[in-house]
């Protein structure tokens, strides 16, 4: 739930691997008007660098919420047959930002 209406630059962040010639990965923002229905607002779509090495990619998308109580957001990735999504225990390397850049 976002802490109070205005405009709001939404970012996703997400690294990937791959131990193929052409993993392909999308990090996805999904957005909601009234709690119920999502729909696809941004999508980004890449190779994977091949294992051992990363990519990592950024998916953006200004929301205009004017409903605290209705507007949503949630992220998805999917990926091609041997294509990971990479973790580290002391790096940050999966992430969301919400920044609030103005008024409605």
């Amino acid at each position: 739930t976002f802490p109070s209406t205005g405009l709001w630059l939404v970012r996703g962040f997400f690294t990937c691997r791959g131990n193929s010639s052409t993993p392909q990965v999308q990090g996805i923002i999904n957005t909601t008007v009234n709690n119920s229905s999502y729909n696809v607002v941004a999508k980004r779509q890449q190779y994977c660098a091949s294992d051992p090495g990363y990519q990592s990619m950024e998916v953006t998308y200004l929301f205009d919420v004017t409903d605290t109580a209705n507007r949503k957001v949630k992220f998805s990735v999917t990926g091609t047959t041997n294509s990971y999504w990479v973790c580290d225990t002391y790096v940050l390397m999966n992430g969301a930002s919400f920044t609030k850049i103005g008024s409605t």
